[in-house]
């Protein structure tokens, strides 16, 4: 039984007769789930295990079920009884019997299956079972309050590197309790209050290492969350009377000894209904009430959602203050005005806890994101401020602002929580306060807001575009009407099938849906005209006119014009090939030695020819006959208020596409505004450098402005992608898939053009793919991402793979700011026989030409990974290379932007990866920018895409 891309599942028996005979529950790539009150047994099928979890998933909770097998067979007749491997986080195992199994729990399916998984065990009762109780590989585990009633060969078995708090347990006529057998690195654990009785310790294998009979900690560890447990002496009676189906009661909380032990910070998002909140923390202070009902802060919200902030330190990331480790922390770049938030976590809460590990705040605010609400504000933070006062809050977003402070703060953890009980307040939450402060961060921001429209020269451009009212957009808001979302996901229901008949209402549903643009490119509308003069074009086969003069007579038009491709007549893959409008031409039909109709189909032209290998006829049609620059074929120049989208339909454009604008002789002499290109495959015919006809996919330029470049695929071009030349400003290229890509952006052709200085483009989220393939053939010439002369360009959250050498050059003046780029190499590519020798190598020439400008990277890594881009974290390395002084180019942008990038921006790491991965090119899944995209978690939880 499948528990598979799917959220938010409970399976939960009732009464004392819910019974899994034979069948297994598979949880896969699945969040938020619970499995209770079941009994299951003799699993053969799937997997053989009763319940296996396999990632990516998180936020499981296998709580008051009974398991077991039988010992009288052989031992690999059935699996494991619960089980997980790869990317799963998060997860309680509570109550449970588990019984006459060989092989009972496994967790890390082999020694490389490395994931730093968190998992709890608490108040199990493991009876009469060989061995894997658990076996745990990577990661940390909690395992406390479990009875373990006759272990035959081996008890928690802890391997390559994994970290266990084992405490409060009790172990009776069992053989080797705790161990760490059978792999090449050893497990850890850290020891208290454990109860042997009737043990047997055995020393095998000669490589393994046993923990008693003088059983001491060989690390220390406290889990990330606040908890109170039994002694030892308490949990056999305890676990007797409480474990298995059939006796769930209303109240789950574990009695609390005298004197119980107490650990810290915040839990994972299913602990612990099985044991009361702490109310104080050891290693944080006093966080009870001093009178009134006993505080129950229950479970950290903050674990479920995620965090963005202002800026952050080197070495540091958002996610650090809601991954609940104290030893990792959020620290800021600047000591004023800083800002870090969590979000998205579920649930109505009261009281929030700001741990900070170097006392250096001296004021800070606590503030409602989306309202600027303070709902409190003090002066220091300490160790442990405890935020309450505010009521009862349901929020997207609550921000901590720091108003001030000695250095740049460390805060470790952000925590949230809905407590019962009387919680007692350090912060100032008065609503004198709270006015006073909201007021004065408006001025702030107002203030802010002003200082950065006109912060230097290469921005004017932006600046005076970014002024254009928010109102004219279409509203993103929705709710969407059932109509618009049918014709904008349903390729069954072609433009004209719904109630939306007018090309107005069809062209802002199209504009709604495909979302905003966000950086320098945040103003382009396309052919969306909010005082309702929009144009549909829809291209069809049917017309007298071909395709190609179809598309080119609507894209020359001043007016606006949405062009997309009928949905029925391109539901067939076909080929779109804009040099078609020049084979009437002589000089092109004697080039090619062929008739008008041998040029418009070029294949036939091969097979006439006998070239009928087709990458060979690619290369004889279009780059050997071709490659001419005398002859008249040119990109065809798009004019202003044009999209061209590709949405539903399987039209690919061949050897080349589109220019926005025009130029000549480094000026410009035709200026496009508001132009969108989406959802647009494009398919060269092999890469030759310097070709005649400069086989361009997308050239902006002649001053041009106001350009996104959105969720297009790039394979194999002629020249570049998207090329950016003589001036042309406030483009964004996001989502786009670059593949096979020799010389991807040029930001400026020349050194001597100074119209260059206004270039301004924002990167983020495409993925740029060598694949394995061509990995030593474009090794060493895959660059340009981009080539910046003078200009301006803010690159964050994309994906290179595969690319070695000089990615970027910075020339002439210009300024790039790098952030939160991730860079995977093919660990078959190492090159050298010692891994960090190929580390440094890479490291030194990724990003060694930026001296001509000003060039800065944040966040910025490389790893070794496999084929399908999963890194190997331990190969890490930061590309630190550094030239002149870039400052925080978002703030050039309106705040609509910043919102969105504060929102979803990721660290680069596997996430971002796999995000990037999944989401860029025509044909990935939806992104953030339209209304219709689930969340980045949402689109994780899919399954992983090969980023290749």
């Amino acid at each position: 039984f499948d528990i598979k891309d799917m959220n938010d599942v409970s399976i939960i028996g009732v009464g004392d007769n819910a019974l899994f005979d034979g069948i297994g529950i598979k949880i896969w790539r699945a969040n938020n789930v619970i499995v209770r009150n079941i009994t299951m047994r003799y699993v053969r099928i799937g997997d053989k295990d009763h319940i296996t979890i396999d990632g990516p998933s998180s936020n499981i909770w296998i709580d008051h079920n009974t398991f077991y097998n039988s010992l009288d067979v052989d031992k690999d007749y059935y699996d494991e009884l619960v089980s997980g491997k790869g990317e799963i986080d998060n997860i309680t195992i509570s109550y449970n019997i588990l019984r006459d199994s060989w092989k009972t729990s496994l967790w890390g399916s082999s020694d490389g299956d490395d994931y730093d998984r968190r998992i709890t065990f608490w108040g199990n009762h493991w009876e009469n079972a060989n061995s894997r109780l658990p076996l745990f590989r990577f990661g940390e585990g909690h395992i406390v309050n479990n009875y373990y009633d006759g272990v035959i060969s081996t008890g928690i078995n802890s391997r390559m590197g994994a970290t266990l708090r084992i405490e409060g347990n009790v172990f009776e006529d069992a053989q080797n309790p705790i161990v760490s057998f059978y792999s090449s690195e050893l497990g850890y654990w850290d020891v208290e209050d454990n109860t042997f009785n009737n043990v047997n310790w055995v020393e095998y294998p000669s490589d393994g290492v046993i923990a008693g009979p003088d059983v001491q900690s060989t690390t220390s560890y406290l889990p990330p969350y606040s908890y109170s447990r039994l002694f030892a002496a308490d949990t056999k009676a305890h676990v007797l009377a409480n474990a298995g189906a059939g006796i769930v009661t209303d109240c789950l909380d574990a009695p609390v000894s005298g004197g119980g032990e107490q650990s810290s910070s915040s839990s994972s998002s299913s602990q612990n209904s099985s044991s009361e909140s702490s109310s104080e923390s050891s290693s944080s202070g006093n966080s009870s009430s001093d009178s009134g009902e006993p505080v129950e802060l229950g479970s950290n919200l903050a674990l479920s959602g995620g965090a963005d902030g202002s800026s952050k330190g080197g070495g540091t990331s958002y996610g650090n203050v809601n991954d609940g480790n104290l030893a990792s922390y959020w620290q800021p770049s600047g000591t004023s005005g800083e800002r870090i938030g969590v979000k998205n976590f579920s649930g109505t809460f009261n009281t929030v806890i700001i741990r900070e590990l170097n006392g250096a705040t001296e004021s800070w605010r606590l503030e409602d994101h989306d309202t600027n609400e303070v709902l409190a504000s003090g002066s220091t933070l300490g160790s442990e401020r405890i935020i309450t006062g505010f009521g009862d809050r349901d929020l997207y977003k609550v921000n901590l602002v720091i108003d001030s402070a000695s250095s740049a703060p460390q805060i470790a953890e952000f925590e949230i929580y809905n407590a019962t009980g009387d919680v007692s307040d350090g912060g100032s939450s008065s609503s004198s306060s709270s006015s006073d402060s909201s007021s004065s961060s408006s001025d702030s921001s107002d203030s802010s807001s002003s200082d950065s429209s006109s912060s230097d020269s290469s921005s004017s451009n932006s600046s005076s575009s970014s002024s254009q009212s928010s109102s004219s957009f279409p509203d993103y808001s929705g709710p969407l009407s059932n109509d618009c979302v049918e014709l904008a996901t349903n390729p069954n229901v072609n433009w004209r099938d719904t109630a939306l008949q007018t090309d107005q209402e069809i062209v802002e549903c199209l504009a709604q849906t495909l979302g905003r643009a966000v950086g320098y490119g945040e103003n382009a509308l396309g052919g969306y005209d909010p005082n309702g003069n929009s144009t549909l074009t829809v291209i069809t086969k049917s017309s007298s006119d071909s395709v190609e003069q179809q598309i080119f007579d609507a894209m020359s038009s001043e007016d606006h014009h949405w062009i997309v491709f009928d949905k029925n007549d391109f539901a067939p893959e076909t080929e779109v090939a804009m040099y078609r409008l020049h084979c009437s031409n002589s000089d092109v039909l004697s080039r090619i030695g062929g008739t008008e109709a041998e040029c418009v189909d070029y294949r036939q032209w091969c097979s006439n020819r006998g070239y009928n290998d087709h990458d060979q006829c690619l290369e004889e049609f279009f780059n050997n006959r071709l490659d001419d620059k005398d002859l008249p074929i040119r990109n065809p120049v798009i004019s202003s208020n044009t999209t061209i989208d590709g949405r539903m339909s399987n039209a690919y454009f061949r050897f080349s596409g589109f220019a926005i604008g025009k130029d000549s002789s480094g000026q410009p002499t035709q200026t496009a505004n508001s132009v969108i290109l989406t959802h647009l495959d494009f398919r060269g015919a092999g890469h030759t450098e310097d070709h005649g006809l400069d086989p361009d996919m997308i050239r902006s330029t002649g001053a041009s402005h106001d350009i996104w470049i959105h969720k297009n695929t790039f394979d194999l071009t002629g020249d570049s992608a998207f090329d950016v030349k003589v001036g042309a400003y406030d483009i964004t290229m996001s989502f786009n898939r670059v593949v096979d890509v020799k010389r991807a952006a040029l930001h400026g052709s020349s050194d001597s053009r100074e119209i260059n200085e206004n270039i301004t483009t924002t990167m983020h989220h495409n993925a740029f793919v060598t694949r394995d393939d061509l990995y030593f053939e474009f090794g060493n010439t895959a660059r340009r991402v981009p080539l910046i002369r003078r200009g301006t360009s803010h690159m964050w959250n994309n994906l290179f793979m595969n690319y070695r050498k000089d990615i970027i050059s910075v020339r002439v003046g210009a300024d790039l700011l790098w952030e939160d780029n991730a860079l995977v190499i093919n660990g078959d590519f190492q090159e050298k026989d010692d891994i960090n020798s190929a580390l440094d190598e890479l490291q030194g020439n990724l990003t060694r030409d930026v001296s001509g400008g000003s060039y800065r990277a944040d966040g910025v890594y490389l790893w070794f990974g496999n084929s399908a881009c999963d890194i190997n974290a331990s190969t890490q390395r930061a590309l630190t290379d550094a030239s002149g002084s870039v400052g925080d180019l978002s703030q050039q942008y309106t705040v609509a932007s910043r919102d969105t990038i504060n929102d979803f921006r990721l660290d680069a790491g596997q996430d971002l990866i796999d995000y990037v991965s999944a989401t860029a090119g025509k044909y990935g899944e939806l992104p953030f920018n339209s209304p219709l995209a689930g969340d980045i978690y949402y689109v994780l939880s899919l399954g992983k895409v090969p980023c290749q």
